[in-house]
């Protein structure tokens, strides 16, 4: 854990960049979203009381960086509501860096709805799966296809898939399996990266309906692991309350408590 004054030294050096550009947000009307970090309470009170002013000028924040490092999209979910409800009443948009998992996009979505603001999100994802070799399949955005340097062997039975979304359709007429076992990996990364970033936007918009048919939360618990804790998470922190992470016989266990730590913001 980073202790008190690294995080005082971090936030007075962010506030001091913050100023630089501060002035040239009225006067060209370019979007500014003010970095918030913080790990624990403590943390997070030292950040805010740093960056609060500047948050009422822009009414908007961004989160990411080590506080959303976590395999665990409870555990992201926590971090992240601590640093909303500090601010809510001042800002109007948040902006989430890094994450774009399947479940992350699905409880981002959530959370737009629970807040009442703008969310808004970005993501590589598309093409830094192909580093590690990794293809989203055309019915999944959390199925892979593991393709090799040299393509997919002969005798593998993705050679019969193919896809209609834009990118196969410009650059393999649809065939895409055929083309996997057959072409170097490097030829094809943009066509890939591409068809990746297609399946990205088609579960956005399926999560975007399951939300305007509130089903979004029956999708999350049906489909996640800790779903429902995720869920139950988001609510507990965003009403002030605060959620413990802990192990019981190797297993991870959330609890939940309606009263938060507050003795830091006094």
């Amino acid at each position: 854990m980073i202790a008190p004054e690294a995080v005082e030294k971090m936030a007075a050096f962010t506030a001091k960049c913050i100023d630089m550009w501060i002035k040239f947000f009225d006067k060209y009307n370019i979007t500014i979203t003010i970095p918030f970090h913080g790990f624990d309470d403590r943390q997070v009170s030292i950040w805010w009381k740093y960056i609060k002013d500047y948050v009422k000028v822009t009414r908007s924040i961004s989160l990411g960086g080590m506080a959303l490092r976590s395999h665990a999209i409870v555990d992201n979910i926590i971090s992240i509501c601590r640093r909303i409800r500090v601010s809510i009443d001042d800002i109007k948009h948040v902006h989430i860096f890094g994450l774009s998992s399947m479940r992350s996009i699905a409880f981002i979505h959530l959370l737009e709805t629970f807040i009442n603001k703008k969310v808004t999100y970005d993501s590589s994802k598309y093409s830094i799966v192909l580093r590690v070799s990794k293809l989203h399949l055309p019915t999944s955005m959390n199925m892979y296809i593991r393709i090799g340097r040299k393509g997919l062997s002969k005798n593998s039975n993705i050679k019969s898939l193919t896809c209609h979304c834009p990118a196969c359709m410009r650059f393999f007429d649809g065939k895409i399996g055929e083309h996997l076992s057959s072409r170097l990996m490097t030829s094809l990364h943009h066509a890939l990266a591409l068809h990746n970033l297609w399946t990205i936007i088609m579960y956005i918009d399926k999560v975007e309906w399951l939300r305007a048919t509130n089903r979004l939360e029956e999708y999350i618990v049906k489909n996640f692991p800790h779903g429902e804790d995720g869920i139950k998470a988001m609510k507990t922190m965003l009403e002030g309350g605060e959620v413990v992470k802990e192990f019981e016989g190797g297993r991870v266990k959330y609890k939940f408590y309606t009263s938060s730590l507050k003795r830091w913001f006094a």
